[in-house]
């Protein structure tokens, strides 16, 4: 049975890089890095996720 996690993630990838190169909103964005990891939180952690990245 094929996981097609990094599929999903590839896809996302190709779609927003070419959204936020053509956008104008990122103009340091060279691109993303080559793999992708994945971290798991507890939901207690959430707001301070949110406020990290945003």
């Amino acid at each position: 049975m094929k996981d097609h996690r990094a599929d999903y993630i590839k896809d996302i990838k190709v779609a927003s890089n070419g959204w936020m190169k053509s956008s104008g909103l990122f103009p340091d964005f060279e691109g993303w890095q080559d793999s992708y990891g994945a971290f798991t939180y507890s939901i207690k952690e959430k707001d301070v996720i949110i406020n990290y990245y945003c």
